[in-house]
C-alpha cells in the first residue's frame, strides 16, 4: 500500500532517548510497500518521549523513518511552521536532527523490518553532534593519525 500524507494530516514520530543502549528500537518505523507521497502542510510531529535532549547527539545516530518501496513525490512535512527542505536541519528541544527523504540506506531502528529490495529508499533522520562534540571527535582523529605516524617513523628510523 502506499502512503500518502495530506495537506493538515500529521505524521506522528517519536524517539526514546531513555534507553541508549538499544538503539534499535529507540525510534519509530513506517514500512511503506509502495510509493510516498507528501502535500504541502503536511506535518510533522517529532518528540522524544524519553525527554532527555541531547543524548542521540554524542555519535551520529540515525533513524529511519519511513521505508518506501516506491517513488517519492517529492512533497516535504512541515514542522513548527518550517517546511523540511530535503538534508535540512532542525531542533527538537536540545537536539539538532538532519532529515534525508531519499536515503538509500535505513538507520539503528528495527532493521530487520525493512523491505530493502532493488526499489527500496527511506525517509531518515541523523542526530547532528553539537559543534563541541563534533571538534573533539575531530581532535581525537587527527591525534590517532599522528600519533600512528609517529611509531610508523619510529619504527623505520
Amino acid at each position: 500500500q502506499a502512503a500518502s500524507f495530506g495537506a493538515g494530516s500529521t505524521f506522528q514520530y517519536e524517539v526514546d532517548s531513555t534507553d541508549l543502549n538499544d538503539l534499535s528500537i529507540a525510534a519509530d518505523l513506517l514500512v511503506v510497500d509502495g510509493d510516498l507521497s507528501i502535500a504541502d502542510g503536511a506535518l510533522l510531529h517529532f518528540a522524544d518521549i524519553g525527554n532527555q535532549p541531547g543524548e542521540f547527539g554524542w555519535h551520529t545516530t540515525v533513524f529511519a523513518m519511513i521505508n518506501y518501496t516506491g517513488t517519492w513525490d517529492g512533497g516535504r512535512f512541515t514542522l513548527n511552521g518550517t517546511t523540511l527542505e530535503d538534508d535540512s536541519q532542525f531542533f527538537v528541544d536540545d537536539q539538532m536532527w538532519q532529515i534525508d527523504y531519499n536515503a538509500t540506506s535505513g538507520g539503528l531502528n528495527y532493521v530487520s523490518d525493512y523491505d530493502t529490495g532493488a526499489t527500496s529508499s527511506f525517509v531518515t533522520v541523523t542526530a547532528v553532534p553539537e559543534p563541541s562534540t563534533t571538534l573533539m571527535l575531530v581532535i581525537a582523529g587527527v591525534a590517532g593519525v599522528a600519533s600512528a605516524r609517529f611509531r610508523k617513523t619510529a619504527k623505520t628510523s
